[in-house]
């Protein structure tokens, strides 16, 4: 909802009163409040492959799965986030097959998951898929069962994902998983090497450009050293690969936070859930990324770092993290036992990603602080499954449980990767974590996230101020009254609709004046559910 404050300046008097327009300002961007940041860090792990139940999905090309429960973990996670697709069914492609390593080949090097033993479960919309576009900033449509055929009818979806409801509310970036301990970028002198981009699941750490940077290493008991850069991949990735996308810059427009919104929801529709769930890995790398990352990308800052509305304190950033499974790749506990190359003096490449997050959330500068939450998909089902137990509940997972002897002490499986998630979002600030397990409580939980998250976001205003001058001569320039007209939202942190807001302030004009020019100099400083086809 767009917003806009007009102040209309008039002069009183006894005699009658002509106003008389003068130049009227807009602002080119929106300056109360600065949008929040959400950097969101998907899980795309082999296990998203499988349904809520740990089951194989329902594919048959042109026939939609039998419920809803038999979509993959991963397709409900898309549809949430993107929309509902229309016409849908899923194939079961063999990562075996010739037809799934040429389209995924880059540079004739074949794809990282080539031979993997988890089918890809494609979408499809009518006889559409999604895959690897034109360049790597692109993907591309083509019919399920031949790469080479262009689609009939373009892949429809709803637009009524959760990102496009808070396209205009909320400055999304994302992260997905580099689950290859290679370090390699997938960058040579600056240019795309897609050999190494594929050996090392184009690797993100400080300094991945233009090399060689400061790769994660890491070493079990009585091993050498090496690269253990596992995490999020870089910006260089292409787009159906899943690559670092970062925030809008912070002048930018609504057409530039669409366009990064956009990019975020293609990245999600084509990508290949593939490996396993290197979550310490990952955190690292988003507080690397938020906090520390001062280097440029395609000429613009690729890190909010050195982003004034951030170290002014009028934009908060937090990390939403959605997973399906236990943090692996950090080779603990073994790594503790040995002096090594790791932040803390051991063979691990990684602190905890619970101390990461308290990291984050307790930053020496309040203005920089980073609250994280986290979300377990579908893991009470699966602890339920493992405890046989049907009254277990993630959700009821508190400070009390990592005490000696309560139920996260000594915890193993689903229940280990709820407690994990748990403490990764009491230390990071937000109390508690969620664990939805099905498509309609994921949709509501990430809503209610959201919109807490967005909360603060209450006014969209766009001043847009006319001067007046009278008719009359009275000799008094501060004469007279302003009145400013501001419209807004108060989004409520259930998740419910906003409500709207309409306030009328009678100023003194030279007061008004002053606001006027205050916003002028703030501007000079810092210059549903319609079809959605073709995306």
């Amino acid at each position: 909802m767009r917003n806009l404050t007009k102040v209309l300046v008039t002069m009183s008097s006894a005699a009658t009163v002509g106003l008389v327009a003068g130049r009227a300002r807009a602002q080119a961007m929106d300056v109360e409040p600065p949008l929040p940041n959400v950097l969101l860090l998907v899980d795309t792990s082999g296990s998203m492959e499988k349904t809520v139940a740990g089951g194989e999905p329902d594919c048959n090309p042109g026939t939609p799965p039998a419920s809803e429960a038999l979509k993959s973990r991963w397709m409900k996670l898309v549809e949430s986030l993107t929309g509902p697709i229309q016409d849908f069914s899923c194939v079961a492609q063999p990562r075996t097959s010739t037809a799934f390593v040429n389209e995924f080949s880059l540079g004739g090097e074949p794809p990282y998951d080539r031979n993997y033993y988890i089918p890809f479960h494609r979408m499809i919309s009518g006889h559409c898929t999604k895959g690897p576009g034109a360049t790597y900033d692109l993907v591309g449509e083509h019919r399920w069962d031949n790469a080479a055929t262009p689609c009939t009818t373009p892949f429809t979806q709803l637009n009524s994902g959760l990102l496009d409801v808070y396209q205009d509310r909320i400055r999304f970036g994302l992260m997905t998983f580099d689950t290859l301990p290679d370090a390699s970028t997938g960058l040579l002198s600056g240019a795309p090497d897609p050999v190494g981009g594929i050996e090392g699941m184009w690797s993100y750490f400080l300094g991945f450009e233009p090399g060689p940077g400061y790769p994660a290493r890491g070493n079990p008991p009585a091993c050498a050293p090496a690269d253990m850069e596992v995490g999020a991949r870089n910006p260089a990735a292409p787009l159906w690969e899943g690559p670092l996308i970062p925030f809008p810059t912070y002048t930018a427009d609504t057409t530039e936070i669409r366009s990064v919104n956009e990019s975020i929801q293609n990245a999600l529709i084509a990508m290949r859930p593939y490996g396993a769930t290197p979550l310490a890995g990952m955190l690292s790398d988003a507080r690397d990324y938020i906090l520390n990352d001062a280097s440029t990308w395609k000429s613009r800052p690729l890190g909010p770092r050195d982003d004034p509305f951030i170290s002014g304190g009028c934009r908060k950033t937090s990390i939403v993290l959605i997973s399906d499974g236990e943090p692996n790749l950090d080779l603990r506990p073994t790594c503790t036992q040995d002096a090594g190359p790791g932040p803390e003096g051991t063979g691990c490449p990684y602190e905890e990603p619970q101390v990461i997050a308290q990291s984050l959330n307790s930053h020496v500068n309040p203005n920089r602080r980073v609250s994280t939450y986290t979300v377990g998909f579908g893991l009470t089902t699966q602890a339920r499954q493992e405890l046989g137990d049907p009254t277990f509940n993630c959700a009821t997972i508190s400070s009390a449980d990592f005490l000696p002897a309560g139920r996260c002490d000594n915890a193993a499986g689903a229940v280990k990767a709820c407690c994990t998630l748990s403490r990764i979002a009491i230390e990071g600030g937000t109390d508690r974590g969620y664990f939805p397990d099905d498509a309609n409580e994921l949709s509501a939980v990430m809503s209610r996230i959201f919109a807490q998250i967005a909360a603060n976001s209450t006014s969209r205003t766009l001043p847009v101020f006319a001067n007046a001058t009278t008719t009359a001569n009275n000799g008094n320039t501060d004469a007279g009254v302003a009145y400013q007209f501001a419209s807004s939202f108060s989004p409520p942190p259930d998740g419910q609709p906003a409500a709207g807001r309409l306030a009328l302030e009678r100023q003194p004009r030279a007061q008004a004046l002053r606001l006027r020019d205050r916003e002028r100099r703030h501007d000079d400083a810092a210059e549903g559910h319609r079809p959605r086809q073709g995306r």
